[in-house]
């Protein structure tokens, strides 16, 4: 038995390192040929023309291209220098749309997520009012779906005057801070 997880972990292992050389060969097919300075041979094998060449202290690679019958590391261009004084262009003049409006307050912001989240609770106790109603009455006598629909019913009123009574508590909050009636 020890065996048999011996000889499969050894072909997982070689099964993973087969699929590792293949996807890293095209990775190293594709490196830089080095040569010994700008103008010179490219003596890499295999080398095509494209392909990037670089003496061993340049920055940017170059490209093999065909010169006569050679290929020949040829120098990149010198990228355009970025002129320091000239002007930059201010950005464009965007008018950007407050969602929520214009001279919003935070209480307003803050009664908009109230409101919303009663709203919510307010959908989701009516859902679970109604479940408790299908259930009760789709029960058919059996005692076991007529006391799981009551007590559905029964924890959904409970939910709707907890959620009424925190609005409520909520409003006098805002109009006593002098938030007046934006709750």
């Amino acid at each position: 038995m020890f065996g048999e997880r011996k000889n499969l972990r050894i072909k997982s292992f070689l099964a993973v390192a087969a699929v590792s050389i293949t996807c890293l060969l095209p990775l190293a097919a594709s490196a830089e040929c080095i040569v010994e300075g700008w103008g010179e041979t490219c003596g890499c094998d295999p080398v095509a023309a494209g392909d990037a060449c670089k003496p061993a202290g340049a920055e940017r690679p170059g490209t093999c291209t065909l010169s006569g019958a050679e290929l020949r590391c040829v120098e990149p261009a010198a990228a355009p220098a970025a002129d320091a004084d000239a002007p930059t262009a201010p950005p464009a003049n965007r008018d950007l749309v407050n969602p929520l409006g214009e001279d919003v307050s935070l209480q307003e912001v803050f009664a908009r997520i109230l409101t919303f989240f009663t709203a919510i609770s307010g959908s989701l106790a009516l859902l679970m009012f109604v479940y408790g109603g299908v259930l009760w009455l789709t029960s058919g006598g059996e005692t076991g779906r007529i006391e799981t629909g009551k007590k559905a019913i029964t924890w959904s009123v409970i939910g709707l005057l907890v959620i009424f009574g925190a609005y409520a508590m909520l409003r006098v909050i805002f109009v006593t801070l002098g938030g007046g009636g934006i709750l």
